[in-house]
Order: structure tokens, then C-alpha cells, then sequence
């Protein structure tokens, strides 16, 4: 597996990924038992209350909003996960050794158990209502959904035209105004839309906006395709790796010959992230 300096979290096509792989594995299964072993990640509610409301819980779906879960039982109570930085969701068998970084731990019918396993402890974990969980988490105030049918190109072009002069690379990380893009699939697309990171939003021409949109969406579908990137330790439900990595262009490839002109791609921070560019190709709007 290939490893970079840089700790990622996880974006939009590993969430994805982590959520079509575990709707394999646990809907329709109940919880038998539910334990915390780290309480500091739970952000509304006290221990006592999770390893009770979850126990007798059958989950009914999964759904995604960015880079949140929502796990949806058959009653009104509802579990947001957000993986941050080193999260991961694990199904794995009753009998597997416990390690000292398995969070969370939810016992399952079939001796199986759903995991929350963490090395730095940053993930955020939200039990209540539906409403609740919303509001408490954030989930409310998030951007529209880059896959979704209403992201239309006159969407784009809109957010772009309303924050006009904020650079495009840090638009484009903002949560509340697009919902799962990271630093990943913000550099590759921009590099294949041959953008600058660091041009200004309302200074890209239409039909750059046009070309950024597009390559957007591909390159968030490539990595759903591809089962997520995985340069540090991102795994789906299954625990497998992603593969998305061995096709990535811009990100991660300092010093490599570009694509297009062979020039090198260079590193540089926009935004306090490190960004991933070819100065030959990459034009700066502004």
C-alpha cells in the first residue's frame, strides 16, 4: 500500500464505498449488544445512553450526506459516523483478537460484530432522533451533493459567481458549499481541467466551469469505481483497500512527469493543504 505524508480523510467515494460495502453485511441484522470504549467520541449523547438506545436496534439502511454516515434503524433512532481522519468501520467476526484501538463495538445476530476502530481518535459520533442527529452534527448545513441529479453545471457556475473572490482550491474544500470533496479529487480535478488551485472563482471562464464540472463528477465516480484511494488507512467495511491510488495524476505525484507536456508536478499549499500541480498546464485566473 502506498503511503504519503500527508493523513487524509477519507472523501465522498471512500464514505460511498464504506456505505455500499457494510449495506451488504448488516441491514436487516440486530444489535445484541452495544459498547463504547472511548467515550470522547461521542458529541451528544453519554455512554450509558448508547450502549442502551442501540441494543435491540435492527438496521433498516445507510445513508451518506458528504463524508457522514447515517445508520437508520426501524424505529425513529438514528447514528451519524464521521470517520475524520483515521476512521475506519469494520465487520469482522465475534472471535477476532479486540485491538486497543476498536472504539465502538456493536455485537450483531449473526456472530459478527460492526467496529469503530481509530488510531487517532478524531471521528465524531452523533445517537438520537433524526432531527437531532442532523442538528447536532452538522449535517443540516452541508453543501449540495456533487453527484446528486440538481448539481446541475448552472449550479457550479453559481456557488463560483457567490464567492467570487475566494480561491478555487479552498472553495472547493469548503464543506457547507460542495458536500464530500477533499484534497484528492479537488487536485485531480482541477488538473484535469487544467485550472490553477490557486485562481480566483470569479475570474474562470464559463466554459472552464463547464470542464471543471465535468471532470468533477468523473473523477468522483472513478474513485466510487475504484473502491475509494487509499494512501494511509482507509479501508472498506470488508477491509479491503481502495484502488483509485494507482490512477491518480496530479495528487501525490511531486516530481513525476505531467501527463499532458512532461513537465514536473509540483507541490504547493493553497489554503494551508498541500496542492498538487503542473505550473505549464494549469492556468491561474486572476
Amino acid at each position: 500500500m502506498v503511503r504519503y505524508g500527508e493523513t487524509l480523510m477519507p472523501e465522498l467515494p471512500e464514505v460511498e464505498t464504506i456505505k455500499r460495502s457494510l449495506s451488504q453485511l448488516i441491514i436487516g441484522q440486530k444489535i445484541t449488544k452495544a459498547s463504547i470504549n472511548y467515550p470522547n467520541l461521542l458529541k451528544n449523547c453519554l455512554p450509558e445512553e448508547f450502549e442502551k438506545e442501540l441494543v435491540g436496534q435492527v438496521f433498516k439502511d445507510i445513508t451518506r450526506r458528504g463524508k457522514y454516515l447515517m445508520f437508520e434503524f426501524e424505529s425513529d433512532l438514528r447514528l451519524i459516523v464521521h470517520l475524520r481522519m483515521t476512521g475506519q468501520l469494520r465487520y469482522e467476526k465475534n472471535s477476532n483478537l479486540i485491538h486497543k484501538h476498536n472504539h465502538f463495538i456493536l455485537d450483531l445476530e449473526k456472530s459478527n460484530q460492526l467496529r469503530y476502530v481509530d488510531v487517532r481518535k478524531f471521528g465524531m459520533i452523533y445517537l438520537g432522533t433524526y432531527d437531532e442527529v442532523i442538528n447536532d452534527s452538522g449535517w443540516h448545513r452541508l453543501g449540495p451533493e456533487p453527484l446528486s441529479e440538481e448539481f446541475l453545471p448552472s449550479t457550479l457556475l453559481g456557488i463560483l459567481k457567490k464567492y467570487s473572490g475566494r480561491k478555487i482550491k479552498a472553495l472547493l474544500l469548503d464543506q457547507n458549499i460542495i458536500a464530500g470533496i477533499g484534497n484528492i479529487y479537488a487536485d485531480e480535478a482541477l488538473y484535469k481541467s487544467k485550472i490553477h488551485p490557486e485562481s480566483l472563482a470569479g475570474c474562470i471562464p464559463e466554459d472552464k466551469v463547464s470542464i471543471l464540472y465535468q471532470n468533477l463528477r468523473e473523477v468522483l465516480r472513478l474513485g466510487i469505481e475504484n473502491r475509494g484511494t487509499t494512501l494511509n488507512d482507509y479501508v472498506d467495511g470488508f477491509g479491503n483497500t481502495g484502488s483509485f491510488q494507482f490512477s491518480l495524476l496530479a495528487y501525490g505525484q511531486e516530481n513525476k512527469p505531467c501527463s499532458y507536456c512532461g513537465r514536473e508536478i509540483s507541490k504547493i499549499k493553497v489554503a494551508g493543504r498541500s496542492s498538487h500541480i503542473c505550473n505549464t498546464c494549469q492556468n491561474k485566473y486572476c
